[in-house]
């Protein structure tokens, strides 16, 4: 072998280590951060609960109980829900705690 044929050997080597890594990398994250769309489908059931009754008490569903980070999470996620496609529809929010309430303000 040639010092061209062993130099290409080597970054070719170098380039599979490095993309291995890299795809590890990449399986590591979407096992730990991969999305399973309850908060989704949460939003999805609280936006048909405010149109039902009118108003909605927003609660996340974590296991071992709402942290008030996560219903922060998911009262932001509701927000932005109803501004991007119910934008037409008055809504107030109180915020008592860390418990979000929604209601449809009638004109």
């Amino acid at each position: 072998m040639n010092s061209e044929q062993q130099r290409l050997s080597e970054a070719q080597i170098l380039h599979l280590q490095r993309e291995e890594e890299f795809n590890k990398k990449m399986k590591e994250a979407e096992e730990g951060l991969r999305a399973t769309g309850r908060t989704t489908r949460l939003v999805d059931r609280y936006v048909q609960e405010l149109f039902h009754h009118g108003e909605v008490i927003l609660r996340d569903h974590h296991e071992g109980g709402s942290s008030a980070a996560a219903n922060e999470y998911l009262a932001n996620k509701f927000e932005d829900r109803m501004a991007r496609e119910h934008e037409e529809i008055v809504v107030k929010y109180n915020n008592a705690g860390s418990i979000t309430t929604a209601r449809i303000i009638k004109d």
